[in-house]
């Protein structure tokens, strides 16, 4: 089977579904195509570089317009008395016939998920205790975990059957840590062995590359993700992927273009699928791997359900076996086959008002308006001394430190210099008459005044998402916390001019002492950085557990982005579906034809920290 990988953040139960489609080559078939015009959805923004303030992303609400709330109690009589029908006494039978299981903390948070999809978000206020009693008490067998049943009699496809990802070469889930084999689960395929034309398309459609160097061709794809792309279950918040972003994230060094893939209306040439990927080199604990970072699937909403995404998946695999890459990394929030980490997302408030009128978030019942912003109020200027936006004379010392900083998790990019400079540096836009524009991405530095040394840098980018139901319509600007560095740490405390290889000490095997010198130096550094974006016009600072996010989220008043049915920017490429994508708080990490044992998350605080490094798009 073709390379099936899969990118960033949540799907709906339609994708989990879809998921289970068999690999079939039966292609779609129209009886007459649909209208593709865009009439139906409010005209996009301005394709044209935006100012610094232009930013964006969102902070979950407590509870979603139009939902209907079940309480709590009435919930567990629901789930205790299954669908409706049959008497009691078929009931405790039903009951006293299933076998309760014990969940993992996966399979728990999956459980949790679902309930939240299919009851509201009232059901977020339980617990894994209230799961697993609730389990105990309505016997949840194997068979609902494995997809052959829903709750309350609905019949569902999840996380337990996976058809589509059968085929795949990924670890099956539920399988024994003992029993992974670290490496691929395939050998690289022959050059003659690979398939060297296109898939085949009905004739409507055709297959192209996208030049995204193109005004216009890069507008299109603008335009697709902002009708199409991600937005949240009643239409309320739509995520505004910047043309300035889009060109950032998929043009870094050595992109290829071959790997933007597009499908156009052979008639019109009207664009209405996409998919991307880009080449990126990991190293996966000792082991270093060049592969594949899939993103940006999305396809027209009139041509959901009609099998568009598999052939997506199977095109920009190809194209990336025929470059030597068999191998791929992408994230999704729900649970696939197998996922190799799992993290969390935080929010800090920067701008509670603008979030609570905007119904991004809801005022708890215990504060007024006027002590909720007391209580995410920040300080006017930064704390560290040294502090200033990087300059392109740092780039060899950020690129020094970051690597080195980066070494010691289990899961990490290994980023050149030229890597660096893209990602930090040509996405802080262009000055135009003393005004920034068409900045994506926000980065400092801490010199030390003495030595000129840096001793620190931090970085955020901005996404935005816009309330679509309000008018006019306004943007939610929010901060997504990216790379970060510190000399804070033992491998990055001496590490001269980078001519002599310095030990790298795992994060794991850190001190407790040496853990909290790091998490004092983050705690000021990641302060500053939201005190920075407040200043920048942002409403909300995003982070999730990976890298030592575990050491700040709490004490800096980020609060959990815990199941609730919002949006997250999201690239399910390997779910053979096309809906639109639901934020469940989690975001799984996958490798695609690589298994390596289980690499810690930080969702819980246990955990102590994160293994994963790398940060997706």
């Amino acid at each position: 089977m073709e390379l099936a990988p899969v990118d960033d953040v949540p799907t709906t139960d339609a994708e989990a579904e879809a998921a289970e489609v068999s690999d079939s080559e039966d292609l779609p078939v129209f009886s007459s195509l649909p209208d593709f015009s865009d009439d139906d959805a409010p005209p996009p923004a301005p394709i044209a570089s935006s100012s610094s303030s232009r930013t964006g992303g969102s902070n979950p609400p407590k509870s979603l317009p139009g939902r209907k709330k079940i309480p709590l109690a009435l919930l567990k009589k629901k789930l205790a008395g299954g669908s409706s029908g049959g008497g009691e006494k078929d009931k405790k039978k039903e009951l006293a016939s299933a076998k309760p299981v014990q969940l993992s903390t996966d399979e728990m948070d999956e459980v949790m998920r679902k309930l939240v999809i299919e009851q509201g978000p009232e059901a977020a206020n339980l617990d894994r205790k209230d799961i697993q009693d609730l389990i105990d008490q309505v016997g949840i067998s194997k068979d609902l975990l494995q997809g052959k049943q829903g709750f309350m009699g609905k019949g569902a496809k999840d996380a337990g059957s996976h058809k589509f990802w059968s085929t795949q070469p990924v670890p099956k889930l539920g399988t024994p840590e003992d029993e992974i084999r670290e490496g691929p689960l395939e050998p690289n395929k022959p050059m003659e062995l690979i398939r060297q034309e296109p898939y085949d398309l009905s004739s409507e459609f055709r297959w192209v590359s996208l030049d995204l160097s193109n005004p216009k061709e890069l507008t299109e794809v603008y335009e697709l993700l902002t009708h199409h792309y991600v937005e949240d279950a009643d239409a309320t918040f739509r995520f505004d992927y910047s043309a300035d972003f889009i060109e950032w994230a998929l043009r870094p060094p050595g992109y290829v273009p071959d790997w933007h893939v597009g499908i156009r209306v052979a008639a019109t040439n009207k664009l209405v699928a996409f998919i991307s990927g880009i080449p990126m080199d990991i190293h996966v604990r000792a082991v270093t791997k060049r592969c594949a970072e899939i993103n940006f699937l999305c396809v027209h909403k009139k041509l959901r359900s009609r099998r568009f995404t598999p052939l997506l998946i199977k095109e920009v695999t190809r194209r990336t076996h025929l470059r030597g890459i068999f191998q791929a990394i992408y994230t999704v929030g729900v649970l696939l086959p197998s996922p190799v980490s799992r993290c969390q997302y935080f929010h800090r408030s920067l701008n509670p008002k603008k979030l609570v009128e905007t119904g991004f978030s809801s005022l708890p019942r215990h504060l007024t308006m006027a002590r909720m912003v007391r209580q995410y109020k920040l300080p006017e200027v930064t704390a560290m001394k040294g502090l200033r936006e990087a300059e392109k004379r740092d780039l060899k010392q950020i690129g020094r430190l970051l690597r080195a900083f980066l070494a010691r998790m289990d899961l990490a990019p290994l980023v050149s210099n030229k890597e660096v400079e893209h990602a930090l540096f040509a996405g802080r836009g262009k000055d135009v008459d003393g005004k920034r524009v068409g900045q994506v991405t926000w980065c400092y530095v801490v010199e030390d005044p003495e030595t000129h040394r840096i001793t620190d840098m931090f970085s955020f980018y901005t996404l935005p998402s816009t309330a679509v139901k309000i008018k006019p319509h306004t943007l939610i600007n929010a901060a997504y916390l990216y790379y970060y560095a510190t000399t804070a740490c033992p491998s990055c405390a001496d590490l001269g001019d980078g001519s002599v290889a310095t030990p790298v000490v795992n994060w794991k095997d850190e001190t407790p002492e040496q853990r909290e010198v790091l998490k004092v130096r983050l705690q000021a550094l990641v302060g500053d950085a939201m005190i920075i974006a407040q200043q920048s016009g942002f409403d909300v600072f995003n982070a999730l557990t990976l890298q030592d996010n575990r050491l700040f989220l709490e004490d800096l008043k980020f609060g959990r982005g815990e199941y609730v049915v919002l949006s997250v920017p999201s690239t399910t490429q390997g779910t053979p579906a096309d809906s639109t994508n639901h934020y469940s708080g989690f975001l799984h990490f996958y490798l695609y034809n690589y298994a390596t044992k289980p690499i810690l998350g930080g969702v819980d605080a246990s955990d102590g920290g994160s293994g994963i490094g790398v940060v997706m798009l």
